[in-house]
């Protein structure tokens, strides 16, 4: 039994009776219908049933999606071919031929010609376009891909222009973030952290892998910690500086004071007084008046300077001993007027009655 159907909704139409195909499906369709039947042609394809698609279009570029897609109908057996359409001279309208016998068509219905007539045009079309269209292949065999990067170093926060092109491959994907992109491209990305990106090109039996690293400074390059030794706990305890931008804290004296520092980033680490110092290390010292320590960090790509300035003050323990020998001695003071006065009003008595 011979049917047509003529819509302009063709995507609609084709999805509800493409689940009924028993051997063949001629497909001439857009890239969007060509997404929005991809579960159903998919589902067709592992029935064993024989697939043809012209993908019609107004370019030779292809979407990341639809390159998805053709490589997983051509993995399940379904044949598709690529029509520009901006080599034409007319766009031919969209259409489907399900088992030769059931035309679905986006243009308008010919009521004069018989319905045999109607498909077995249309099949006749399918063929002609078949010959203007590139048919779509798979690669295989060897990948070359580049992938590269204009600054390996930055600092937080610049951008950096990362560059790929592959040869001989059907997809390419980068990670993390990116996914999947063209096969040729670059993108500008702005780093906050270092960060390490894979790419990842495929054919149909090879798969190509290529990574790069870009390594982001912060703005203060090297991390100063300022301990002091607490002997009742018997340990250095953490102390927080007075000002985040200018390091200052404040120390009893006489107290065992350790300054360590530590950084990720490759450099030379001086001080005035204590000269060249590794990029990660320590310096123990007693404090026994105010001090100031000038660094000056150089690394890559910047050169910092960090002051850590540390304040003497007595030990409370040793300002309340004095306390309470001051208020002792005020107490005998007090003591010793109250008895000079007692003798004094005796005495003067002892007079008086004499």
């Amino acid at each position: 039994m011979l049917r047509t159907y003529y819509t302009q909704h063709i995507a609609t139409e084709i999805e509800k009776e493409i689940g009924r195909v028993a051997y063949s499906l001629k497909l001439c369709t857009e890239e969007t219908d060509l997404l929005f039947l991809a579960t159903k042609l998919l589902a067709l394809a592992n029935k064993d049933c024989q697939i043809e698609i012209i993908i019609c279009s107004n370019s030779d570029k292809k979407s990341i999606k639809i390159a998805n897609l053709i490589k997983r109908l051509i993995d399940s057996g379904v044949v598709i071919y690529w029509l520009n359409q901006s080599n034409n001279n007319e766009v031919e309208q969209s259409f489907c031929v399900l088992d030769n016998g059931y035309l679905i068509s986006a243009e308008t219905e010919n009521k004069a010609e018989s319905k045999e007539t109607r498909i077995r045009s249309k099949v006749d079309l399918f063929n002609r376009l078949l010959k203007k269209s590139e048919k779509i292949s798979l690669f295989s065999g060897e990948i070359n891909l580049d992938f590269t990067v204009d600054k390996p170093f930055i600092n937080r926060g610049e951008k950096v222009k990362i560059n790929w092109k592959a040869a001989n491959a059907h997809s390419v994907s980068i990670s993390p973030e990116l996914g999947e992109v063209d096969i040729s491209g670059s993108k500008i990305v702005a780093l906050n952290k270092s960060q390490h990106y894979l790419i990842i090109a495929k054919n149909s039996n090879a798969e190509v892998r290529r990574s790069l690293f870009i390594k982001v400074f912060s703005e203060n390059t090297i991390l100063f910690l300022v301990e002091v030794y607490d002997p009742i706990l018997e340990d250095y305890i953490e102390l927080s500086s007075v000002n985040e931008q200018n390091l200052k804290f404040g120390v009893y004296l006489n107290q065992q004071v350790r300054i360590k520092w530590e950084s990720e980033s490759a450099g030379k680490l001086v001080e005035q007084t204590l000269g060249t110092l590794p990029s990660r290390g320590k310096h123990d010292f007693i404090a026994t008046e105010d001090t100031e320590f000038s660094f000056e960090f150089t690394t890559l790509v910047a050169k910092t300077a960090h002051a850590i300035t540390l304040f003497t003050f007595e030990n409370i323990a040793e300002i309340r001993k004095k306390e309470e020998l001051k208020s002792a001695s005020e107490r005998a003071n007090n003591v010793r007027t109250l008895f000079k006065n007692f003798y004094r009003s005796v005495t003067n008595t002892i007079y008086k009655n004499d």
